[in-house]
């Protein structure tokens, strides 16, 4: 056997045993891992449209983009319109004491 095919065949059966981990955790664990990973995500969301929001404040985009928007299409891959809600989204978000304060609870 190959070293490239040893290293499928351990790969295989450590997949093997992750998916058999995984499947015999409490359903009380995997409850708490899902709410866990909730609030990781609702914090990075906010963290990015705070983020975006200050790029934009700070004319981050102006050495040669249109706009912020088109600064994340060329930079993310992400499409105009996609871009532009994040930043019209960024930009209110950071002015709303109480819906920052949600995202980061």
């Amino acid at each position: 056997m190959h070293h490239s095919e040893e290293h499928n065949v351990i790969r295989q059966v450590s997949n093997s045993v992750d998916r058999l981990k995984a499947e015999t955790r409490s359903l009380d664990e995997l409850e708490e891992q899902i709410a866990e990973l909730s609030v990781h995500i609702d914090t990075a969301t906010y963290r990015l449209l705070s983020s975006i929001a200050e790029f934009d404040r700070r004319d981050g985009w102006g050495w040669g983009f249109e706009s912020t928007a088109h600064w994340m299409t060329w930079r993310l891959g992400m499409d105009l319109v996609t871009a532009r809600e994040k930043v019209r989204v960024g930009c209110a978000v950071v002015n709303l004491p109480r819906i920052s304060d949600a995202f980061l609870q």
